[in-house]
């Protein structure tokens, strides 16, 4: 329970763009004690990457957080028998980008 606790946090701080507490929680998501099924452990990592991308514009993180929840994802149709959404990691940078462009950052400088 505690994990998907943070894991809601996390999103409330996306909708706050606070980028710090974004991240902070959504690592903390990923290194507790519980198990959490792939789909959440998924959106963690998404919510990882997003952190990333708003704080330390480190975009080596955000690809390896991004090709970690796909990969997250895929694992979850086992799971849950459900159908994979399209969630190409060159999508997901080029949407980060456009994020951080709106908010009138720029995504190429750290």
């Amino acid at each position: 329970m505690q994990g998907y606790i943070l894991l809601k946090k996390s999103q409330l701080a996306w909708d706050e763009r606070d980028g710090a507490r974004m991240l902070t929680l959504a690592q903390a998501v990923q290194d507790g004690p519980w198990t959490l099924p792939a789909s959440v452990r998924s959106e963690a990592a998404q919510q990882e990457a997003r952190g990333h991308a708003l704080t330390t514009r480190d975009l080596a993180a955000v690809d390896r957080k991004l090709n970690e929840a796909r990969d997250l994802l895929a694992a979850s149709v086992h799971e849950h028998d459900m159908p994979l959404r399209n969630m190409s990691t060159s999508a997901r940078v080029g949407w980060i980008a456009e994020r951080l462009t709106a908010l009138g950052l720029d995504p190429t400088t750290r």
